[in-house]
């Protein structure tokens, strides 16, 4: 009969025969149903006892172990601690706390134990170590995995190029972070941590933004496009890639965000671009199609003028309507240019009348709302030039 140094109680076992025999028959079945290994382990670490539980957590049956040393079968690099924790068990009479150690499995693989171990004297006055040890490898592998896979997503987060963060849905406080997000708005990692999202938000658009996460909760992967403020007050066209997370327990929103202001800036630019080159087009067709009315007019007006006698009155006004004529010719010439549908045609110049000429064609496209005012340069030179080319400059 055996006894615990620190239940002085348990000593003895009080009674009948039959009350003895009945609770030993209790203990003897609660430790060969016990889903946990039981052992019995002497002060030089020889096996006494193993439960039938070691057969099916680490493939040994009893016999494999009775009298074999138990160091035999710990991993060389747990052996000197097990040994300092067995010595100080069997010096202190208090239950050791838990501690792990690889034990080696019958198949050659090696099991994290975890055991609690306390000091147990028979009534001979012999002394041992019962050991409570339960398997925790798959545990101790799945928070292992779960590290590694937080180191990874740690150091994609901190080194990604683009601005990241972590915020709390139902707060919308930011919980963290990375530098380049620190970099391009100009805040602190500390004033961050300190904001919401709605402090990097003009204050225009919050009403929007309020919407958008009303209609977006429980999305998964979301994108946008939104203006953030920066520490210096600028703003910035932002394109936001985010999905929700579970951050410590705790409901979140990883974000990625591009900035896309120059983007946005070069996209208008062709826009306009697109728009002139569409203008243009248009000109050199109405250019052409004046230019073909032209021809009637000015072919009719001098088969007119050759015709009429040189004291006819009317050769005055069929004068007029042929310099009308070349003045519209010569504007359609200007918008075939503008187009880029009329070749080159150069010569030499004075640039201060090309601009007096074109003054007029500018303030009757551009309209009131613009006042045009051509300053032109005293003693100016003369140029090789198409004067047709000077509606580009």
């Amino acid at each position: 009969m055996v006894h615990m140094d620190d239940a002085p109680q348990a000593r003895g076992l009080s009674g009948s025969p039959w009350e003895v025999k009945a609770t030993s028959d209790q203990f003897r079945r609660l430790i060969e149903n016990a889903s946990d290994i039981i052992a019995l382990i002497n002060r030089s670490g020889v096996i006494q006892y193993a439960s039938p539980s070691t057969h099916r957590l680490l493939g040994y049956t009893a016999d494999d172990l009775l009298g074999r040393s138990v160091f035999d079968f710990v991993d060389p690099a747990d052996r000197d601690a097990l040994r300092q924790g067995f010595a100080e068990a069997f010096s202190d009479p208090k239950p050791r706390p838990a501690t792990e150690y690889r034990f080696r499995h019958r198949d050659g693989s090696w099991r994290i134990l975890e055991g609690i171990s306390s000091r147990l004297v028979s009534e001979s006055g012999d002394t041992n170590l019962i050991v409570n040890a339960r398997d925790v490898t798959d545990r101790r592998m799945a928070e292992r995995r779960q590290r590694d896979a937080e180191q990874q997503y740690r150091v994609l987060f901190d080194l990604n190029p683009l601005p990241m963060w972590l915020y709390d849905r139902t707060s919308l406080q930011f919980l963290a972070v990375n530098d380049a997000a620190v970099q391009a708005y100009g805040y602190t990692r500390e004033e961050f941590l300190r904001f919401t999202i709605k402090d990097i938000r003009p204050p225009e658009d919050l009403p929007a933004m309020h919407a958008w996460l009303r209609d977006s909760s429980g999305g998964d992967k979301l994108a946008g496009t939104w203006r953030h403020r920066k520490k210096n007050g600028t703003l910035m066209n932002v394109s936001i890639r985010s999905a929700d997370v579970d951050f410590a327990g705790w409901p979140a929103r990883l974000v990625l965000a591009e900035d896309i202001t120059e983007k946005a800036h070069l996209e208008e630019q062709l826009r306009q671009v697109q728009k002139l080159d569409a203008m243009g087009r248009l000109a050199g067709g109405v250019a052409h199609d004046f230019n073909n009315l032209l021809f009637v007019i000015t072919g009719y007006a001098e088969q007119h003028l050759r015709k009429a006698a040189a004291d006819d009155p009317s050769r005055t006004r069929i004068g007029e309507i042929l310099k009308a004529a070349q003045r519209a010719a010569g504007l359609t010439r200007q918008l075939l240019t503008f187009s880029r549908h009329d070749e080159v045609r150069p010569k030499v110049i004075n640039l201060n009348a090309v601009v007096r000429e074109m003054e007029p064609l500018f303030k009757r496209l551009l309209g009131s709302a613009i006042d045009v005012d051509a300053t032109c340069e005293a003693g100016l030179g003369q140029t090789r030039i198409d004067p047709r080319t000077s509606s580009r400059s």
